[in-house]
């Protein structure tokens, strides 16, 4: 995903993409043209187009510590707590912006993004 976006966006040529130990992808097509429509092609199929910069090489996403969930809730939300007691969160918003979840969630070493709303949907080991 990493190197599609970058040829795609024309910041990197094809021909100077290193080769990835168990990536098995051809990035060298007969003509540059064709590798640009090639690596365009992975973005968009990989939903890509929106990105303001390429997919990390290596992050919490790629080691297995980390997720995207949007969370939205009605009413009052009761989950248990790291200590088994039951945690009721009734306050504002009712998203993964909640204060209160997150509390609840440190206790089970997951932390929401430090970045705010620049990545609302990220959880992580660490909040990177």
């Amino acid at each position: 995903m990493h190197w599609s976006w970058l040829i795609a966006h024309e910041i990197v040529q094809a021909k100077n993409v290193p080769a990835m130990e168990g990536v098995d992808i051809e990035w060298v097509h007969p003509t540059e043209q064709a590798s640009l429509e090639a690596a365009q092609a992975m973005v968009t199929a990989y939903g890509m187009n929106n990105l303001n910069v390429a997919p990390a090489l290596s992050s919490n996403h790629t080691r297995g510590t980390a997720i995207n969930m949007n969370i939205s809730w009605s009413g009052t939300l009761t989950i248990a707590g790291s200590n088994g007691q039951d945690v009721a969160i009734n306050t504002l918003p009712q998203t993964g912006m909640n204060a209160q979840l997150q509390a609840v969630s440190l206790g089970y070493g997951v932390r929401k993004f430090v970045g705010g709303n620049t990545d609302i949907p990220h959880w992580s080991i660490d909040g990177h």
